[in-house]
């Protein structure tokens, strides 16, 4: 698991539409993932909307290489 710092960095430069290499991204979906599983266990969510939850991660995932993208076309 990667530290909370480099973890907000990356979603930092990623937000700001910085390219992230394979391993950054890979980094930044994973410390997603660990963001979530905290958040879920701090609401105590029921399965229906952890899966909810889960669907929007992804989502979320796969907006950000969208969003590079985007910012790079324009």
């Amino acid at each position: 698991m990667i530290s909370d710092d480099l973890g907000q960095d990356l979603h930092d430069r990623s937000t700001r539409g910085e390219t992230l290499s394979a391993e950054e991204q890979l980094q930044l979906e994973r410390w997603y993932e660990a963001q979530d599983k905290l958040e879920s266990h701090m609401l105590a969510l029921t399965p229906d909307e952890k899966a909810v939850a889960n669907l929007q991660s992804q989502i979320e995932g796969a907006l950000t290489p969208l969003i590079s993208l985007t910012n790079r076309i324009q």
